[in-house]
Order: C-alpha cells, then sequence, then structure tokens
C-alpha cells in the first residue's frame, strides 16, 4: 500500500498543477549594509560635547583641588571660558581647563552656557 501512495503522490502533484521549481523553498538574498558616511560619522551627540561655563567674577582662583585649602595655580578674570571637565563636581567645586592648566573652581562664579 505504501508502494502505491509514493508512487501516486508525485502524479497527483504534477496533475494539481505543482511544479517541481514550486516545491522548492526560496531563500531570500541578503543585501549589503551600507557603511556610514562621513557627514553622518562626524556629528557629535550632544552628550558627549564638552560643557563650558564663562567667569562672572572679577577675579576667580584656579586651585590644585576643591575647596579652599586647595593651592592657587592661576588668577582667572571675568568673561574667561572654561571647559568644564567630566570629573565628579566636590560640593559647588568643579574641575576644569583653561588654556593648557587644569584645576578646581566654585561653580557659583562660573555662568554655564547654553
Amino acid at each position: 500500500m505504501k508502494k502505491i501512495i509514493l508512487i501516486f503522490l508525485p502524479l497527483l502533484a504534477l496533475a494539481c498543477g505543482f511544479s517541481r521549481s514550486a516545491l522548492l523553498v526560496t531563500v531570500p538574498t541578503l543585501q549589503p549594509i551600507p557603511s556610514p558616511t562621513i557627514t553622518q560619522t562626524s556629528i557629535m551627540p550632544l552628550a558627549t560635547r564638552a560643557r563650558a561655563c564663562t567667569v562672572n567674577a572679577e577675579t576667580l582662583h584656579l586651585r590644585e583641588s576643591p575647596g579652599l585649602e586647595g593651592i592657587v595655580i592661576d588668577w582667572l578674570k571675568a568673561g574667561d571660558v572654561l571647559t568644564i571637565l567630566e570629573d565628579q563636581p566636590e560640593g559647588d567645586w568643579i574641575r576644569v581647563r583653561e588654556g593648557d592648566l587644569t584645576g578646581w573652581i566654585n561653580s557659583n562664579y562660573c555662568t554655564e552656557a547654553p
């Protein structure tokens, strides 16, 4: 009985209009993923852009360490623009860079740029 079914099954498929190619499974062709363009990679996300602030006091001490006990390494003047570094603040004290100097200032005397 099994032999009869095996013989008639292909004939039945042909009679119903199936072709051999219709029974084959087609696999989609993979498309290459395009590489990012220079324009796409040169735009820096906002989160990674450097933050800056402007000194809003007549003079401001740039200190070696946070707090009034820190050694003064430079005097900043009103209008100086500083880069705020990503170090964890120490109370009101933030770590900044001015030119080639890096130190700490009291954040109350520096207005962050928008």
